[in-house]
């Protein structure tokens, strides 16, 4: 039902109105005789249109236009009225009026299709004021999550930087010390010389051992080995060992029994989307216990992760505060996949994943 004020102080004119709109069962029309009644029923709100005579005793429809756009109504005015002169129609409508018809037999048989006319506009021009508005959000969203990636990867590679200093610099620094140490010594080196420089060799190979073990573990963090070397399904498990082992919290894995490869891209992914969770597991959830659980349908790869931590509010779903999550939702996106957050305060939180399986070309 499309609700409409009638603003008109001629009985014969709303008459006339009246029955242009006889038939016409969308129609509910409220009349409005005078200034008061008008800005009485319009403070009542709940109408989708304004019809207005252009001339009222003591108004004037330019000022129904003015108080439609003051009480911050977004409703389409129509002008309705005996003046059929030009001046009025064009001033009318510079002043905001989605239209203007004139009452004689000839035009007043448009009123109808006026209205759905100015009606279809209006919802149209607020389908697209949205879709801009949404189009802003997501340039701007596009941008935050740009410089959050960039911040990300000089974190990295300040972590990199740190660990290559920190503990390869000083062990080669060390190796170094002690090579030249032995320079010194072998020439003219004794039996308790030699014992001593066996000791020396030995100490090296202890810092080579650790320094191997140094470079592995960088290594793993930027890409690990297992997930190129052996698949998805051992380096999800081998990603829960490490959490639990690092954090403490326990990780249950369910995964499936055959091998499941959806692709070394999507496989990468998916991988990606894993580690992550389990990072904003680490840093907020405040849980004891993760479920992982994958799964494969007949077309998709299905990963949930839930923990039994304090819950995501919807509030962190979106936003530039939730910039990983997004980061998430993107590297499923490009593949057609999906990501699916829930949340309840106390009760955890669970996302779901849904991979289509492909072969990358």
């Amino acid at each position: 039902m499309i609700r409409i004020l009638y603003v008109d102080d001629n009985a014969l004119d709303r008459e006339l109105v009246r029955r242009a709109l006889e038939g016409e069962d969308k129609f509910h029309l409220t009349e409005a005789k005078c200034q008061a009644e008008f800005e009485a029923r319009l403070a009542g709100g709940g109408y989708d249109l304004v019809l207005s005579d252009f001339h009222i005793l003591g108004f004037d429809g330019l000022q129904v236009l003015d108080a439609v756009r003051a009480s911050g109504a977004n409703i389409p005015v129509v002008i309705v009225t005996g003046t059929g002169s030009e001046e009025t129609a064009v001033e009318a409508m510079r002043r905001g009026a989605a239209d203007y018809v004139v009452k004689t037999a000839k035009h007043i048989q448009r009123l109808p299709q006026t209205i759905l006319r100015c009606l279809e506009k209006q919802r149209l021009q607020a389908e697209r004021d949205r879709a801009q508005a949404e189009l802003g959000n997501s340039h701007e969203l596009l941008r935050a999550l740009a410089a959050r990636l960039q911040a990300v990867r000089e974190e990295e590679r300040t972590g990199i930087a740190r660990e290559l200093h920190d503990e390869l610099g000083q062990a080669l620094t060390s190796l170094k010390m002690e090579l030249s140490w032995m320079d010194k010594r072998i020439p003219n080196a004794s039996a308790a010389s030699l014992a001593e420089i066996q000791q020396k060799i030995a100490e090296m190979k202890q810092t080579i051992d650790a320094t191997i073990q140094t470079v592995r573990k960088l290594c793993a963090e930027l890409r690990p080995g297992v997930l190129d070397n052996l698949g998805l399904l051992p380096a999800i498990r081998w990603q829960a060992e490490e959490f639990q082992r690092r954090t403490g919290i326990a990780c249950d894995c369910e995964l499936p029994e055959e091998p499941t490869e959806p692709g070394p891209d999507r496989a990468t992914a998916i991988f990606r989307i894993f580690q992550e969770t389990l990072t904003n597991v680490a840093r907020h959830a405040r849980a004891s216990r993760v479920r992982v659980r994958l799964s494969r349908s007949r077309s998709d790869l299905l990963l949930e992760i839930a923990d039994n931590g304090k819950g995501i509010e919807q509030r962190h779903l979106t936003g530039k505060h939730s910039l990983g999550l997004v980061g998430m939702r993107e590297r499923a996106l490009v593949f057609g996949g999906e990501v699916q957050i829930t949340g309840r305060p106390g009760n955890g939180t669970t996302l779901k994943v849904r991979m289509p399986i492909a072969s990358d070309t």
